[in-house]
């Protein structure tokens, strides 16, 4: 009896700290986040995630991202109250079940991996390459759950195409196209923030020998193909075999 209601209990503990939506299943912390950084992720036997930011790649083209808008639901209308507690900057949100307009949360997903990698295997975030090479626990943060103003998510709506991009000042944002114009930028803040997604690196080998970044996938899946979660040391030739 006493195994049940610990298992009882570790679930709606672990529940408090995930949240699916659109088959993205987001951690729930107070950890400051935000798309496309890098850092260390830890989670306590999934009861208890934290994200410590490290590196911010320096991004010179812009990389395509996926948006979908979805309303509230009960479950994130609890991750938000939590996250509250911790954050008082936290985006407030007035949220009645029986409203029939519900408000809307935005997930964004970096949704060209390739570019990504190219960008992070380029001379100029070579340092922080040499950062994700000297520590298998770096990660990056591939998708957000995002509560954006209402303004902001009409400019969403008006847009059809969306990229992760650099500014001048060093910030990151979405810009936003419609029929290949650009139409705005939208700034995706650490206070709206509601949950992240984790990804790790897989490293492959040049013809030239050389090891560089060949694949980023979901924390905890494994690396496809002739990638692998860490770089092989080349083993040196025996003289006996000489």
């Amino acid at each position: 009896m006493k195994k049940v209601v610990l298992l009882v209990f570790f679930s709606i503990l672990y529940s408090c700290q995930s949240v699916k939506v659109k088959d993205t299943t987001y951690s729930i912390s107070k950890s400051t986040t935000e798309l496309g950084a890098l850092g260390e992720a830890t989670s306590l036997a999934g009861l208890k995630n934290e994200f410590q930011i490290t590196a911010y790649p320096e991004l010179t083209e812009k990389i395509k991202v996926q948006i979908a808008i979805v309303p509230f639901t009960k479950k994130i209308n609890t991750i938000t109250l939590a996250k509250a507690k911790y954050n008082q900057k936290q985006t407030a949100v007035t949220y009645i079940d029986s409203l029939p307009v519900k408000p809307e949360v935005v997930s964004i997903k970096i949704a060209d991996i390739n570019q990504l990698i190219s960008e992070l295997n380029s001379d100029k975030n070579t340092q922080i390459k040499n950062l994700i090479q000297n520590s298998e626990r770096t990660s990056i943060i591939t998708s957000v759950l995002a509560h954006l103003s209402s303004a902001e998510i009409e400019k969403i709506r008006q847009a059809d195409t969306y990229y992760l991009v650099q500014t001048d000042n060093a910030n990151y944002q979405i810009a936003l196209y419609n029929q290949g114009k650009k139409t705005g930028l939208v700034a995706i803040l650490a206070n709206t923030i509601l949950g992240y997604e984790v990804s790790s690196f897989c490293w492959t080998e040049t013809n030239r020998g050389k090891w560089q970044i060949g694949d980023i996938v979901t924390k905890g899946t494994s690396c496809k193909g002739i990638t692998y979660k860490r770089i092989r040391e080349k083993k040196e030739k025996s003289l006996y075999k000489m």
